[in-house]
């Protein structure tokens, strides 16, 4: 009994030594606990023979900072070497490689190399822990490519999550992927009311990304025809924000009180 004691507290001694992070090996086995857990999968491409990619884990996946955000997502370690299909898939060419991606396979955020420890850290304690919804929606988005619903709803989720987000490069990626989804959307749906509103949800991932500029001038291009009450109350909270964000208080306030939903008030 005490050797077996003896092994177990050496291999949990090991394993802490080597990792801080619950390593998983299997690639549809990441998927499948991310989709149960809710997460997203961050997938660290590597290889034994990899200088940086041992540099990488002595720096980042055991740096004491990542501890508690490791918490947030589903740790999965690629062996380049002994995992073609995965590498081929997602056609990795260098190592050391992260990706986050969704339990549906979908990548989100990815970067090559490894320079410090700084370049991942700031990324990886900013992905969200709760994801469920955008794993949900984005599969079924990408099973039915053709269906404008599923894709705009998947563009709505990835937008609802990407702004909360505060770390730059990361909440940069989540928009950008809600706007390939609602261009995608545009393109499949025929109802000039509906591309309207997917043109406009588009122009507001580039409110939350900090260009207000943009978003006023592209608005200022938009078709006025085919706008209906709820169309026109979102074009007033994008103004709004937009105004807001480049501190014209006088076109604010004009703008704001046109906007009704709570929700929209809310975020005002």
């Amino acid at each position: 009994m005490k050797k077996v004691l003896m092994v177990f507290i050496c291999l949990l001694i090991t394993g802490i030594s080597e990792s801080q992070i619950n390593w998983l090996r299997n690639f549809d086995a990441a998927k499948s606990i991310a989709a149960k857990s809710k997460k997203l999968i961050v997938i660290d491409f590597w290889a034994s023979w990899c200088g940086p990619c041992t540099r990488m884990d002595r720096e980042l996946w055991n740096s004491p900072e990542l501890d508690e955000s490791a918490e947030n997502f589903v740790a999965l370690k690629i062996d380049v070497d002994g995992d073609k299909n995965t590498v081929s898939q997602y056609g990795v060419r260098g190592i050391p490689k992260v990706m986050i991606i969704t339990s549906g396979g979908e990548v989100i955020w990815e970067k090559d190399g490894y320079d410090n420890i700084q370049s991942f850290l700031p990324v990886l304690k900013a992905i969200p822990g709760n994801v469920g919804d955008l794993n949900r929606k984005s599969l079924i988005a990408i099973e039915s490519r053709k269906d404008y619903e599923a894709n705009y709803l998947a563009g709505l989720e990835y937008q609802r999550v990407g702004k909360e987000i505060k770390e730059r490069d990361l909440k940069d990626s989540f928009l950008s992927s809600s706007s390939r989804y609602f261009s995608r959307a545009g393109n499949l749906c025929k109802d000039k009311t509906r591309v309207l509103e997917i043109e406009l949800a588009m122009v507001l991932n580039d409110v939350y990304n900090n260009h207000y500029q943009k978003a006023l001038k592209q608005i200022e291009k938009m078709d006025p025809a085919p706008e209906n009450e709820s169309t026109e109350e979102l074009r007033h909270f994008i103004l709004a924000l937009c105004y807001k964000g480049i501190s014209d208080k006088e076109n604010y306030q004009r703008e704001k009180q046109l906007v009704k939903k709570p929700e929209f008030l809310a975020e005002l």
